[in-house]
């Protein structure tokens, strides 16, 4: 049988349609993929005091860590939407986490935060050492806002909650990245930033279909906060996700179809429509095995660490999973690569595990200078910190 003409166009469109979210599906799945043990030797996990688990994101500043735990992810997540928290159940708060992780042994403790949102649930972080800050995404469980929270890093080590950021084209962020330039401050020293929105839909169903369909809707936001707006300066992602770099490089990680882009950036502060101040231009496109989550730019060697999830598939499985203990659940493992954008060599892989030793990552964050990596987990207890 021949087709010809009309039918022909819609039997090849049926098929395409069929066949791009399978081809980022399979690779998604890594049916018969063998995670092996990479760079285990070389890490502490760092698991006390109790409560350092399951946290997203790693910065770093002055040979200090600080990181986004959140232990109410173990039954909540609004990223992947599941909640198994029964009615009535006592809710933990999430915290800011500090690791000294230059001390011999590194040391780590929940930090005290003054005047802190009491629904809080942090996601991606942000530091700026020269103004003192940290900017948080805050998943707030009692709401459907996603707001960012701005904190100053106090002389005595602590954090002293500044103000909330919200804005209707903050919808689902998941990263934050922050403009150094003073220019682009508000009169109270909040600085611009950029953040991803990991999803365009917002209830459940609809973010199924948009992953399961492998859908570029997502995108990455500029906050200008000199005059509260925020608008898209990158679309045209399947679920943005890491962001990272400096005022001239940004990259950004595409976690559905496994690769991280990297943009020019060129930032114009006297430019009277705001739309037109922040210049982006496409440079290049890296593929990397895993579904790529967070990314963290060392400014003093140049490297892009990404850390994500080598079996995507198994990792949802196990995310999804009201036991993980279980062993039909698939452990969800972990992987960890350094990139020199730089140069022409691939993708380099600097710590990996079947999920075993240490399950999930989120984050790989590099301290070239004391020759440190540390390692943020989704769901797993601790933080690993690695020699290199």
């Amino acid at each position: 049988m021949f087709f010809t003409g009309n039918r022909l166009w819609v039997v090849v469109g049926a098929i395409s349609i069929v066949a791009y979210p399978l081809y980022y599906l399979i690779g998604l799945a890594s049916i018969n993929k063998v995670v092996p043990s990479i760079g285990k030797d070389t890490c502490a996990k760092i698991v006390s005091p109790e409560g350092l688990s399951f946290c997203e994101d790693i910065v770093l500043g002055n040979g200090v860590a600080y990181a986004s735990c959140d232990p109410a992810r173990e039954k909540r997540n609004k990223v992947l939407d599941y909640n198994y928290f029964s009615e009535g159940e006592t809710i933990p708060s999430g915290n800011i986490w500090r690791i000294d992780y230059t001390s011999t042994p590194p040391k780590s403790k929940p930090i005290s935060t003054y005047s802190k949102p009491s629904d809080f649930h942090p996601l991606g972080l942000a530091i700026d050492e020269e103004r003192k800050l940290i900017l948080a995404i805050n998943l707030p469980f009692d709401s459907e806002k996603a707001l960012i929270e701005v904190f100053s890093i106090e002389d005595d080590g602590n954090l002293l909650h500044k103000r909330t950021i919200q804005h209707e084209n903050l919808y689902t962020p998941n990263a934050v990245h922050i403009v150094d330039d003073h220019k682009w401050e508000a009169s109270d020293g909040t600085p611009s930033f950029y953040f991803s929105n990991d999803h365009y839909y917002q209830k459940k169903l609809l973010k199924m279909l948009e992953n399961t369909a492998i859908l570029p809707i997502s995108n990455v936001m500029f906050y200008d906060a000199r005059s509260n707006n925020a608008y898209p300066v990158i679309g045209g992602l399947s679920f943005a996700n890491g962001i990272s770099g400096n005022d001239s490089t940004l990259f950004v990680s595409e976690c559905n179809k496994r690769r991280v882009h990297q943009y020019n950036i060129t930032l114009r502060p006297h430019e009277k429509d705001e739309t037109k101040a922040v210049h982006v231009d496409y440079l290049q496109t890296v593929d990397v095995d895993m579904a790529v989550d967070n990314l963290e730019y060392d400014r003093v060697s140049g490297i892009l660490v990404m850390a994500g999830h080598p079996k995507g598939l198994d990792f949802i499985r196990y995310a999804f999973a009201r036991d993980r203990s279980l062993q039909s659940v698939p452990k969800a493992g972990s992987l960890v690569m350094e990139w020199n954008s730089s140069s022409q060599s691939a993708p380099k892989v600097v710590f990996s595990d079947d999920g075993h030793y240490y399950a999930a990552s989120s984050t790989g964050a590099l301290d070239s200078q004391n020759g440190k990596l540390l390692v943020s987990s989704l769901y797993d207890h601790g933080i690993l910190v690695c020699d290199v």
